[in-house]
């Protein structure tokens, strides 16, 4: 899962960077919020699972990508709003 969240990390990125289209954008952060849930449910279900190898997650690990998630929705929330009310010329 690790594997699939850092590729799908680095493609929604490069699409962020290609794409100028609002749409696009929106539904590129759910997808990106999308996957950050489901990461987060696969560390909460398999707790000390080996990833790649190299990562393990601990409980503590567990719990900072628990608040991650917590925090990355209301974050996308705010900065569309504010980038709405804001608009800056490219």
């Amino acid at each position: 899962m690790l594997a699939v969240y850092l590729s799908g990390s680095l493609v929604i990125s490069l699409l962020f960077y290609l794409l100028r289209n609002q749409a696009a954008r929106l539904l590129l952060s759910f997808a990106f919020g999308g996957l950050q849930v489901a990461l987060t449910a696969f560390e909460l279900t398999r707790p000390d699972t080996r990833q790649l190898e190299f990562f393990t997650s601990d409980a503590l690990a567990v719990i900072f990508l628990t608040v991650l998630t917590l925090v990355t929705i209301p974050a996308f929330y705010h900065s569309f709003l504010y980038f709405k009310y804001h608009p800056y010329p490219p």
